[in-house]
């Protein structure tokens, strides 16, 4: 009789489906070792348990783990806990190949699977990185843990990173290791920096490292992210990112000059103080290690405008006086039509071959948007770093939009992991649906003049298949091409005076009041100056020019007609 009503009412189900919709959540815990035995509970929306059919509801087989042809079934029945949620026990076998688990349950003639899976290792290695300001080689109430210092498990050459709170967790075998702290050259490391581990199942914990500065130094980065692209008279994020670098607690401000066409609507912290297109933060008490973001939300302009933001931080004593000083300039185009996942270089480079200095450090931005139907869970984005060209020891994570978990192979395969970000897709909730990471790496040095480096990253959301960005590209030079004329040939542009001596006066031709993109870089490649106009002259002011040679680009946004040259500042 009980079969017969679980067919009628499947059958109901079945012929319902366009109505309703069906999906696996979750399963929690989502990892477990090998050799564990566990109870998981699966949660579900739309199926009605109590109804109708649950996953593994006599034994069947219908749902599983499966990495590739190796199948694990549940060690015995499910248990009904509610409407949307089932516990389902496991013994997961010692000989179990190590990796992510697709969790699938196959419900009549339909199948599903659960965001992210489920992990399966012999052990993982669990610890916090934190600041031991007293040497005491524990972490008391007042020490943060520091965020973006490498942690290496060996002999497995395997690379994680801690996270803003300090902690890390990397995935292991059972057996000997070593856990290996690299905190850089400012830091002594108070505790031991190798730690041996017998790694035994389900979790070692406690491998905790403790990092006290060398000498005080005062240093902060800051940086500007944007958070979504920029879309035509639509509101966009820009991220402002500090992070304390130094070994030493500081105050200081941050300030945020705005591009003179863009809108300012909002920020999660309220700006102490507001002057024209000029906001300032104050910040207080920031922790080595320590990294605070703030969220700037604005209104972009209509089509080919060019936008041109500026953000600068100090960092200072407690008298007040400033230690440290940090800036940076953000330059983009407003994009009417555009693939909202992507990757930029920072630089991106000058002229056609994206020319970049081999001293420069690179920064690589990876966005993505959820633009389905339903929540993302998990999002993994795969990025394989040039090893030849790419420095990995200097690889360092600047800030993400989301919490993130790192693995990084030595032959530069690296992984940014979004557990349970529960990013929405973007008919629901379009300013949450975006989410982005920005990281940093050094050239090697050696290299032969004019290397050329591409990049391309792959986005994958749960289950889904890989959305490929686009590939960036930077040709490496020692020097910065300027075989261009001293004036522009056409003499649409001039540099008065030139030399230079004061400010720097570029003027050129603009009776139609288009809007004008002017760019300045130095002879190595910096972008020192960027503004867009509709008049017809930009001023350069003198504290900006070093005695030197000077790149500037003019480029008329409307016909796209490009004019560029050169001038010296005495």
């Amino acid at each position: 009789m009980k079969k017969s009503i679980l067919l009628a009412t499947f059958i109901l189900f079945f012929c319902l489906g366009t109505s309703y919709s069906q999906s696996l959540l979750s399963i929690t815990p989502n990892s477990g070792v090998r050799g564990q035995s566990l109870t998981t509970t699966v949660t579900g929306a739309g199926f009605f348990f109590t109804m109708g059919s649950y996953p593994n509801q006599f034994g069947l087989n219908d749902f599983y783990l499966k990495l590739n042809n190796y199948y694990i079934y549940p060690s015995g029945w499910s248990t009904l806990i509610d409407d949307d949620n089932v516990s389902i026990p496991w013994n997961i076998p010692a000989n179990a190949p190590i990796g992510n688990y697709t969790v699938q349950w196959d419900f009549g003639w339909t199948s599903f699977t659960i965001p992210g899976g489920f992990s399966i290792a012999d052990a993982f290695v669990q610890g916090n990185v934190y600041w031991d300001s007293d040497s005491s080689l524990t972490q008391n109430g007042s020490e943060n843990g520091m965020a973006n210092y490498k942690v290496m498990l060996l002999p497995d050459s395997l690379v994680t990173f801690s996270t803003n709170s300090g902690s890390y967790s990397l995935p292991a075998v059972i057996g000997p290791k070593n856990v290996k702290i690299l905190p850089g050259n400012l830091w002594n490391v108070t505790t031991d920096s190798v730690v041996a581990v017998n790694v035994i199942p389900p979790v070692v914990t406690g491998i905790n490292f403790g990092l006290k500065g060398k000498n005080d130094v005062y240093k902060i980065d800051v940086n500007i992210t944007g958070g979504t692209p920029p879309r035509c008279f639509l509101n966009s994020s820009y991220v402002i990112s500090i992070t304390n670098t130094g070994t030493i607690t500081c105050d200081g401000e941050i300030f945020f000059t705005m591009s003179s066409n863009l809108n300012f609507i909002s920020s999660s912290i309220a700006p102490n103080n507001v002057t024209g297109n000029t906001y300032r933060w104050d910040y207080t008490d920031l922790q080595p290690g320590e990294l605070r973001n703030i969220i700037v939300i604005c209104q972009q302009p209509g089509p080919f405008s060019s936008i041109t933001n500026s953000v600068l931080a100090n960092a200072q004593n407690p008298s007040g006086n400033i230690m440290y000083q940090d800036e940076q300039l953000q330059n983009h185009a407003v994009l009417c039509a555009f693939d909202p996942n992507d990757k930029t270089a920072i630089p991106a480079g000058v002229q056609a071959q994206n020319y970049t200095l081999m001293s420069d450090t690179l920064d690589y931005v990876i966005r993505f948007q959820n633009t389905g139907n339903d929540t993302a869970f998990n999002v993994v984005l795969l990025d394989t770093l040039n090893t030849a060209i790419l420095d990995l020891s200097s690889f360092e994570i600047i800030t993400s939009s989301h919490p993130v978990v790192l693995e990084q192979r030595t032959n530069g395969r690296t992984k940014f992991i979004f557990n349970n970000i529960l990013l929405p897709d973007s008919n629901v909730n379009e300013p949450g649906s975006h989410g982005f990471v920005r990281y940093r790496c050094l050239i090697k040095t050696g290299l032969p003049n004019n290397t050329v480096l591409n990049n391309t990253a792959h986005i994958y959301f749960d289950l889904n298949p890989a959305i490929v960005t686009n590939t960036t590209l930077n040709t490496l030079v020692y020097q910065i091409p300027v075989g261009i004329a001293e004036q522009d040939a056409s003499n649409l542009v001039q540099v008065l005076p030139n030399p230079v001596t004061e400010d720097a006066i570029i003027s050129f031709t603009n009776s139609d009041s288009d809007l004008i993109s002017v760019k300045v870089y130095d002879s190595a490649g910096k972008l020192i100056f960027a503004e867009t106009t509709t008049g017809q002259k930009s001023i350069v002011k003198r504290e900006k020019l070093h005695p030197g040679l000077f790149i500037y680009e003019v480029t008329n946004t409307t016909s796209g007609v490009v004019s560029a040259g050169k001038f010296v500042v005495q």
